[in-house]
């Protein structure tokens, strides 16, 4: 990690990749990801010391609520004990992207699928597929989607 801050007292300890925690003067903890940076404070001055050394070398926002991280839409409820995370807005964005056109009626699974027959002993399995491999732009197209997804 490079080293932001000027006070020469400031050491950091790298815990992994990407999470990291102040020794020296507090018991602050730090969360980095390219764009976005997560902090856990126990007092307002760790939280200070830190948005100082970074507002001396970066142009900052800076959500106090932890409301976004990632582009991601944190909910906190923290007297049940769990966090909704949400998107909202990008299943939209990304079909646009992929350039889906909305099905004309309702489709509600991948495939036709063999109906089950209640009360029968052995189940006919479904017959080979009969599709046409696809190509290098089939290939990358399928991979777009589950990359996006």
């Amino acid at each position: 990690m490079e080293r932001v801050s000027t006070p020469p007292k400031t050491i950091w300890v790298r815990t992994n990749e990407t999470y990291h925690r102040h020794v020296e003067t507090s018991d602050e903890t730090n969360v980095l990801t390219v764009d976005d940076f997560g902090m856990k404070y126990c007092s307002n001055r760790d939280l200070q010391h830190l948005l100082q050394a970074l507002k001396d070398r970066y142009t900052i926002t800076v959500d106090t609520d932890g409301t976004q991280y990632c582009r991601m839409t944190l909910e906190c409820h923290y007297d049940k004990g769990y966090v909704d995370v949400s998107m909202p807005g990008y299943v939209k964005a990304a079909l646009h992207q992929l350039q889906h056109r909305a099905p004309s009626k309702p489709v509600h699974a991948p495939h036709q699928w063999k109906v089950i027959q209640y009360g029968r002993n052995q189940q006919q399995p479904n017959e080979d597929e009969t599709s046409p491999k696809l190509g290098p732009d089939g290939k990358k197209h399928i991979q777009r989607i589950t990359g996006k997804f």
